[in-house]
């Protein structure tokens, strides 16, 4: 939980800064462990601006890297094609916090936003690009080549690396969207298809091909899970871990309360009990698509939440914060949590933490100015109730 609202970039995340060089042109990329391919370059990046390289096409107009990461595409386009335009977008607000760093030392201009795909402007786009996430899912994958017929003009390009086993299904999602195959190279393990987009082509969307299945809660509410998130069929044990300790505090009364990092809007949903039910809750973090689930699944009640919260200062404070952690390799997470808990929790204000019982030990050992007031564990799991002194 890096406290953005302290520090514009969060520099803690950084791992180290790595070289790329793209059509004569170089640039110097930070990387994280909290993002893609943090140790080198990915393989199907760089393969995939081999063959823009290749086509020997001064790209001109407006370009869209869909899934930015870090933003090498972006950045490599923005640097050699100097006609284009360039905009990333990725549900991860570190991501695009990464991104716009990587733009600013580079000396670049890219326009950089937390999105979904079926944000982006319609009719807009010359060029796009993307390393497809394998993980996806095959619906939303079979949606987003439907969903770029409408971002994309008469005949612009989309280009895209994916890992080898999806090459076969991407290409045919691809066709059977509308989409003109214009180049194809596959290496063992990456396949890069460069396709057109034909001028008739029919835009068939489908806002629903997040949607993956529907939750029964153990209260018998209903849920509605999306694909890219886990818990999409049950709950996992930090969850089950957080549900005990919630339910000791369903009688305590409180006026304000935050989830941060909220994932399909289970933590949400279980505060939906006794006098928590009562509370103004906002919802906040740093996926979008979360905040979209969560948002969804939260509608049919009157709790407020907030889209793409950046734990700005204007927020008053919180009389409990219950935080989804997952640390990160080489990150000094543990002093960065709490001096956001300290300038978020009201005077004895609670937080609820969950995450692995060796990272709840950690922190633990380092809890200055927190009381411990109850904790649950559940196989390697482990959430607890601290109180702000």
């Amino acid at each position: 939980m890096e406290p953005f609202f302290l520090d514009p970039f969060p520099s803690t995340y950084v791992l180290k800064s790595l070289p790329l060089r793209f059509d004569g042109v170089d640039l110097a990329v930070k990387v994280s462990h909290a993002l893609f391919s943090s140790h080198q370059i990915d393989e199907g990046t760089l393969l995939l601006l081999k063959t823009l390289a290749q086509k020997r096409v001064e790209f001109t107009g407006k370009a869209l890297d869909c899934g930015c990461g870090a933003g090498p595409l972006a950045l490599a386009l923005a640097k050699r094609y100097t006609g284009l335009s360039v905009e990333a977008r990725d549900r991860s607000l570190l991501a695009c916090s990464f991104t716009a760093e990587n733009a600013r030392v580079n000396h670049l201009t890219i326009d950089v936003k937390p999105a979904l795909l079926g944000d982006a402007e319609e009719q807009s786009f010359d060029v796009v690009v993307a390393n497809i996430p394998a993980k996806a899912g095959a619906p939303v994958l079979r949606w987003w080549w439907k969903r770029l017929l409408a971002l994309v003009v008469p005949e612009g390009v989309v280009a895209v690396v994916v890992v080898a086993p999806l090459a076969e299904a991407t290409l045919r999602d691809a066709q059977d969207a509308g989409w003109v195959l214009d180049l194809h190279e596959r290496t063992l393990r990456y396949a890069v298809y460069h396709f057109r987009r034909p001028a008739g082509a029919t835009v068939q969307d489908d806002k629903s091909a997040y949607q993956r299945c529907q939750q029964t809660l153990t209260d018998g509410r209903s849920m509605t899970t999306v694909w890219g998130l886990p818990n999409f069929d049950s709950i996992d044990y930090p969850l089950q871990t957080q549900a005990r300790v919630l339910e000791n505090l369903a009688k305590l009364k409180v006026d304000r309360v935050l989830v941060w990092e909220p994932g399909q809007g289970h933590s949400a949903l279980m505060l939906k009990r006794g006098d928590l039910t009562k509370c103004d809750l906002t919802v906040a973090g740093t996926d979008l698509l979360a905040l979209r689930a969560t948002q969804q699944n939260v509608s049919c009640s009157s709790l407020p939440v907030a889209d793409f919260a950046l734990l700005s200062g204007h927020l008053l404070p919180q009389d409990l914060v219950v935080m989804n952690w997952q640390s990160h390799p080489r990150v000094p997470w543990i002093s960065s949590v709490q001096q956001t808990l300290k300038t978020l929790l009201s005077p004895r204000g609670r937080v609820v933490i969950s995450g692995t019982s060796t990272d709840m030990s950690r922190f633990l050992e380092q809890h200055r100015g927190f009381r411990l007031l109850d904790e649950a564990r559940w196989r390697g799991f482990r959430s607890l109730v601290l109180e702000n002194q």
